[in-house]
């Protein structure tokens, strides 16, 4: 018969003021996040309980209520829009000055500034069988003529 040990570690936290500080802003925030996400699921339950009501009360059979009515679950995207709607997203409207948005540098928006000399021969002279002048690759394996 085997015996499996299993092994705890206990450890503690032992944040500066300025962490405690940031903890308690941080599960602040969370908790206001999460309360505003259950108010909305919350808020779609009641309006369906309000219109399964309304079709018992126009006598028919609870039962039958129930699922005849379909209301539109909140979801996490629909949750986050309504989040961002309500606090002020900063990212909406126009950055300031020599401030990128972070979908320019995702899909190449921003150019690239080099620092130093571009290393390697260009694929458009590489491929090529032609010789051409070295000063505009280092380091090429290619034939410079």
């Amino acid at each position: 018969m085997q015996t499996k040990v299993l092994r705890a570690f206990r450890s503690t936290l032992d944040p500066s003021p300025a962490q405690v500080v940031a903890f308690s802003r941080h599960a602040g925030a969370a908790r206001w996040a999460f309360n505003h996400a259950l108010s909305m699921k919350v808020a779609a339950h009641q309006q369906w309980r309000r219109a399964v009501q309304q079709l018992v009360d126009q006598r028919m059979a609870e039962g039958d209520a129930r699922k005849r009515v379909r209301m539109p679950v909140p979801t996490k995207p629909s949750i986050q829009k309504h989040l961002n709607l309500n606090k002020g997203d900063s990212r909406v409207g126009r950055l300031g000055e020599g401030v990128h948005g972070w979908r320019g540098r995702v899909r190449g928006g921003m150019k690239s500034e080099r620092m130093g000399e571009r290393a390697g021969c260009p694929a458009s002279l590489s491929s090529s069988a032609e010789p051409h002048d070295s000063a505009q690759c280092a380091g090429c394996a290619a034939d410079h003529g």
